[in-house]
């Protein structure tokens, strides 16, 4: 298993199958973005293409043509993802949010042994039981913090420029959690209360009358690509 990791992974596309794999991961990342709790990066290794998806975002630069060809299907979906999900996922949660996040918690939860397949020839050792622990403990911290220390919705009027320095910090920690998995950029987002306002911003009303908004989104965007670059 271990040669396998430090081999170089094949980033071309052979059939038509593995393009709409490639997709429907996108998809599901572009949902995890609007449901709490869930990992993109996790949803890779279930569809095994992590270690691809790590390659191609790392080797864009060096291999872009080749790299950009690979993630191309996947934000394809994770754009279709992202509005179906905005426009049904978020009503069901404005609806139902304890039992919607609870189904999908649901159903990483039965998606487990796909993920201890990957490690079940691998010994158990002193570093890699801290390791699990921390990696455990990590994502139950951000969900506490997000649940009872976050002190509700903050505005997105009034803006200073310390606010456009956050949005670009906040879009580099929610790239990260798209890459490590377990971390939720829902979670994080709520524990800075800024996931609702966002959320409540993409209409084209809002625009219309607040077009400031735009550069919240320039900040959250760069912090994101440099979040995934670095």
């Amino acid at each position: 298993m271990q040669d396998n990791h430090n081999q170089e992974p094949t980033l071309t596309y052979s059939n038509k199958s593995e393009v709409i794999r490639s997709s429907l991961l996108g998809f599901f990342i572009g949902l995890a973005v609007i449901i709490p709790g869930i990992s993109g990066s996790t949803i890779a290794i279930l569809f095994k293409l992590y270690d691809k998806l790590l390659y191609a975002i790392s080797n864009i630069i060096k291999k872009f043509k080749l790299c950009i060809i690979f993630l191309f299907p996947i934000i394809l979906g994770i754009g279709i993802g992202f509005i179906l999900g905005f426009i049904t996922v978020k009503q069901l949660l404005d609806l139902l949010p304890f039992a919607v996040t609870s189904l999908f918690a649901g159903l990483m939860i039965g998606a487990f042994p796909a993920v201890s397949d990957e490690i079940k020839t691998e010994k158990l050792s002193a570093k890699r039981i801290i390791l699990f622990i921390t990696g455990l403990l990590l994502p139950i911290a951000i969900g506490v913090i997000s649940t009872f220390i976050s002190t509700g919705s903050n505005s997105l009027e009034n803006l200073q420029i310390y606010h456009y320095i956050l949005f670009l910090t906040l879009g580099y920690a929610v790239a990260i959690t798209q890459i490590v998995p377990g971390l939720s950029a829902t979670a994080i987002l709520m524990a800075f209360g800024y996931f609702k306002p966002i959320m409540n911003s993409v209409s084209l009303n809002y625009w219309q009358s607040k077009p400031e908004i735009f550069l919240v989104y320039v900040c959250l965007g760069i912090g994101f690509l440099l979040g995934l670059l670095t």
